[in-house]
Order: structure tokens, then C-alpha cells, then sequence
């Protein structure tokens, strides 16, 4: 441990410290570099598997059986070609037919 000159205290949470950077303790730099990341996840714009902004997001089943719901984000011109296949609305088609 240092001598009592190289402990500093923490300008965020007050505790001394000796490993940080900035006046800035480890824990406290850490909290910070994970809620930043927490928001750039957040507020980033969903895309398309061809890399362009996702206009819808369609709820997909995977899975044997179709046991999970996974998302799928889909620009216009991958949408109009999973509507060309029928597979996007697929389920309404389905369940529809299925009534008839």
C-alpha cells in the first residue's frame, strides 16, 4: 500500500483510492463505462441483415415446435420480399384459412 500522499479521494463517491485515473476510483470508472454502454445500446437504431434501417420488426417463432418468439427487424425492400414469399403476415394467413 502507498504512503498517505498517494491515497486520493474519490470525487464521485468520496472513498480513497490509489488505482484510478482523473480524481476518479476503479469501481466508479467501471459503473461509468457500463451505464455509457447501457445507453448506447439502447438508443442504437435497429437494422437490417443488409445493414439498412429497419422500417418494422416482425415476431418470428423459432425452435422445435415453435417455442420461442424471436425478432426479426426488416427493412422495406427485405419486408416486400419476405411478403413475396408469404412469410411475413404468415400467421394471420394461416389462422384466417384455418377459420374458413
Amino acid at each position: 500500500m502507498g504512503t498517505q500522499s498517494d491515497v486520493k479521494r474519490c470525487r464521485l463517491c468520496g472513498e480513497m483510492f490509489e488505482v484510478g485515473r482523473d480524481g476518479i476510483c476503479r469501481p466508479c470508472l467501471r459503473a461509468r463505462a457500463k451505464a455509457r454502454l447501457a445507453r448506447q445500446r439502447r438508443h442504437r437504431p435497429l437494422r437490417c441483415d443488409c445493414g439498412k434501417p429497419a422500417v418494422t420488426v416482425l415476431p418470428v417463432r423459432v425452435g422445435m415446435n415453435g417455442v420461442y418468439l424471436a425478432r426479426l427487424p426488416l427493412c422495406a425492400e427485405c419486408l416486400a420480399v419476405e411478403q413475396s414469399f408469404g412469410l411475413a403476415g404468415g400467421e394471420r394467413e394461416t389462422n384466417a384459412s384455418r377459420g374458413s
